[in-house]
């Protein structure tokens, strides 16, 4: 299974070892956290992988991570982004929903949730902004807070017909 998120804390990969570990119920041994472009040092027998990458701008990192089929235990992506942000005590971004993917789900080290418009530049350089979100995040605290009428129009209310035909 994989999972991608993207997280703030400058020192998160040195936690991620342990972090995996624990959440994915494996261990240590048994889980490799490399950058993206290290080959040599890799643990490739881990059944739990995860190549990161520095980001810039408010967001730090952006991690890849890989749950071989043979472990038992495999959160959802936002169960393990809950995990990561309180160990890490700092905010964790997953995607949302695929129609809007510049909408994000963001995992609060509280165990809260809220969803965050994250801008990528048009360049393709690894910037990343938080542009607003629908609650305050403690680790952001100069990014607005507003209503998105995207996650809004995402939810399909029944109605009930009033008129017959």
């Amino acid at each position: 299974m994989m999972y991608h998120l993207m997280v703030r804390g400058s020192d998160a990969p040195t936690h991620l070892p342990v972090i995996l570990a624990e959440v994915f119920r494996v261990t240590l041994e048994q889980t490799d956290v490399s950058a993206e472009s290290e080959w040599e040092d890799r643990n490739w027998d881990a059944v739990v992988t995860c190549e990161y990458e520095r980001l810039q701008d408010d967001l730090n990192w952006s991690l890849s991570i890989y749950a071989a089929n043979k472990v038992e235990h495999r959160p959802s992506e936002k169960e393990l982004a809950s995990s990561v942000a309180q160990r890490l005590s700092a905010s964790v971004f997953t995607s949302w929903d695929a129609k809007f993917p510049w909408v994000r789900r963001v995992a609060l080290p509280d165990d809260s949730f809220t969803l965050a418009r994250v801008l990528q530049p048009e360049d393709d350089s690894p910037a990343y902004v938080v542009d607003a979100a629908e609650s305050r995040i403690p680790d952001l605290p100069n990014v607005p807070v507003m209503k998105f009428p995207e996650a809004v129009r995402a939810y399909k209310l029944p109605t009930s017909i009033t008129h017959s035909i």
